[in-house]
């Protein structure tokens, strides 16, 4: 994942084979970003298990933009404790957030410190950020619907702090449908895309009652409907600012 001053790359479980290193000679930065981040994942497992006799947790790589200080100390390599695996990763202004197959949700600073670990109410399902904030999505069941919709449910919190700013369930999910991408906007509203097409946003709203709970200050508001725009069944659309 790319951020304001970084990106963020996992690693699965460190007990996986290990590979050899390929040359590099990829033409695309992105492509260059992601063969990179694979090849020191891939040393620092070696080292580790040379050094500890195994690290069998996964491992979160930060490549930083810029650095103010020695270029050693420009990125940084975590490994996870020993069977737990990252399920995603999102980074943003200050912050970096891992959420993993223990429910956790871990933040770290971009200087590589683990700040606050919050549990996660279900079983994960990504990891979203943009400038200060940090969005996770999680099932409330481990069924569906008997429509098939899945039942999600959201938090967003502070990357920095780690405090709550809102929380709530995933109403804008047409009927039988799935999530299938999250974002924030430019303004840092929450955004979401099911299966069906369906762009929605979360509005939040300032309220005067002070004892309301963080989830009545926003509603789930459909912005764009692609279902119409489809000329084939094959056709799909992604939001782009």
């Amino acid at each position: 994942t790319l951020g304001d001053e970084g990106a963020m790359f996992a690693s699965d479980l460190a007990e996986d084979p290990e590979e050899e290193d390929d040359d590099l000679d990829l033409d695309d930065e992105a492509d260059r970003l992601a063969g990179l981040a694979k090849k020191v994942m891939r040393r620092e497992r070696r080292l580790r298990k040379k050094k500890h006799g195994g690290a069998k947790g996964s491992q979160v790589y930060f490549y930083r933009f810029e650095t103010f200080g020695r270029t050693a100390d420009k990125d940084w390599v975590v490994a996870l404790p020993d069977g737990e695996r990252a399920m995603g990763c999102a980074t943003g202004a200050g912050w970096g957030a891992v959420i993993t197959s223990r429910r956790f949700l871990r933040l770290f600073t971009i200087s590589g410190i683990q700040g606050p670990v919050h549990w996660i109410p279900g079983e994960p399902v990504t990891v979203v950020g943009r400038d200060r904030f940090v969005a996770i999505f999680y099932h409330r069941s481990t069924s569906p619907m008997q429509d098939g919709t899945q039942l999600l449910g959201y938090s967003i919190m502070d990357g920095i702090t780690g405090a709550t700013v809102t929380t709530g369930e995933v109403s804008a999910l047409s009927p039988g449908s799935t999530l299938s991408w999250v974002g924030f906007t430019d303004k840092c509203a929450l955004s979401v895309m099911d299966s069906d097409g369906m762009l929605s946003i979360l509005a939040r709203y300032s309220t005067t009652n002070s004892n309301a709970p963080p989830s009545n200050n926003g509603n789930w508001m459909p912005m764009l409907d692609t279902v119409g725009l489809r000329k084939n069944v094959k056709d799909s659309f992604w939001p782009v600012e």
